[in-house]
């Protein structure tokens, strides 16, 4: 079970709903969907300039996670960038059903994200005009097992440093972590969250990446697992 610590101390105690499936829903959901390259194809990731998927505020999320799926499968590197709240949300739900489109693959996808802008000063204080950057990693995917440890939550209202430092706190602490955000400004907060926790940690010579999943059906609760590195 995940244990809550909002975004205070990592102690308070609400136990949720244990997660044993990553994906949050059936694995038949994604069988079939998002062809289009070498399957088995698991070489690194290649840069080039076709590497940037730009995800708007009205992208279908299941084409979006087919392309996505597609270039993983051809061993490509792959971006995305969005802009805003509604954009950034879609983004994290087009990585989900990638996610979804790799499970017969056994291909699994993280993400590292960073604000990237011509403004040095929107890169350093992650304004709501600042582009968000996501970096995806391709790896085999991995048995699935139960998911227990901190939950963070991150809300529409919430400020994504306060949110950034209980993130680091709990790394540093060596606990498993995820981010809970509902709605698309609790998720871009959450994004948000993440990019300055990797920076307060980075000092330490650490860093985080995460998966989005949705833990529970029937609702719209998006759960950002962390992984150190």
């Amino acid at each position: 079970a995940w244990i809550s610590s909002a975004s205070g101390p990592i102690n308070s105690v609400t136990v949720l709903e244990s997660m044993s499936n990553p994906f949050g829903r059936s694995r038949d959901r994604g069988k079939g969907r998002g062809k289009g390259g070498n399957s088995r194809n698991m070489r690194g990731p290649s840069a080039n300039d076709d590497a940037i998927l730009k995800v708007g505020s009205n992208n279908d999320v299941h084409k979006t996670g087919g392309a996505i799926a597609q270039r993983t499968r051809s061993g490509q590197l792959t971006m995305m960038d969005s802009a805003g709240a509604l954009s950034v949300n879609q983004a994290m739900k087009s990585l989900f059903v990638a996610r979804q489109y790799l499970v017969d693959d056994e291909i699994d996808l993280f993400a590292q994200p960073e604000f990237e802008t011509l403004d040095p000063r929107d890169t350093a204080s992650g304004g709501l005009n600042t582009l968000v950057r996501v970096t995806l990693e391709q790896r085999t995917a991995q048995r699935p097992r139960e998911a227990k440890g901190m939950l963070v939550k991150a809300g529409p209202n919430s400020d994504p440093k306060v949110v950034a430092g209980a993130i680091a706190q709990n790394i540093r602490a060596g606990h498993h972590c995820a981010v809970s955000a509902q709605g698309a400004v609790s998720v871009y907060n959450a994004v948000r969250s993440i990019i300055f926790a990797r920076r307060y940690l980075e000092p330490d010579g650490m860093d985080i990446e995460f998966q989005p999943q949705f833990p529970y059906s029937e609702s719209n609760v998006m759960h950002m697992v962390l992984h150190p590195q």
